[in-house]
């Protein structure tokens, strides 16, 4: 059954700048067992999210490649979360997304993975994770995205 389970365990998480990858936010650096979930869409878009072996809490995730994307030059309403804490991922290890976009703004990314209405946002971090009522995985918004991040993202993108 593919779901997000919310815990109310506080977690930070970072942005990490490297190249070929345009966005990589870290949560958990713990070297341990890891397995990988990949959210795909096509064979030029790919979302990979690396949680605890056992427990699926989230260490990671990286964008690896988005064909979809727009740089939209305004700030983006953020939503309230309802919940603060972390997220284990209780995933297959290969999801087929009905879509696949990402949104840039001046504020923020947002990563569109399904057409599902968002019934509730789960803070992690600078990371708003959006769930549907079944707690799927609908859309993520990186906040707190600074200038020479975004810089990094849409170059990376461009270069795919």
């Amino acid at each position: 059954m593919n779901k997000i389970t919310f815990y109310d365990k506080n977690q930070t998480s970072h942005l990490e700048l490297e190249d070929y990858f345009p966005l990589r936010v870290v949560f958990d650096s713990a070297i341990g067992s890891n397995r990988f979930i990949g959210f795909y869409s096509g064979e030029k878009s790919f979302l990979e999210f690396t949680v605890d072996r056992q427990s699926g809490i989230l260490r990671k995730f990286q964008i690896v490649t988005c064909e979809n994307y727009q740089v939209i030059d305004s700030e983006k309403s953020i939503p309230a979360p309802s919940k603060t804490g972390t997220v284990a991922f209780n995933y297959s290890p290969h999801i087929d997304c009905d879509i696949f976009a990402l949104s840039a703004y001046n504020n923020c990314v947002e990563i569109s993975l399904s057409s599902d209405t968002v019934f509730e946002y789960y803070a992690v971090g600078q990371v708003l994770f959006g769930v549907n009522q079944n707690h799927n995985l609908v859309s993520v918004i990186v906040t707190d995205v600074t200038k020479e991040a975004l810089s990094h993202l849409i170059y990376e993108l461009q270069c795919d």
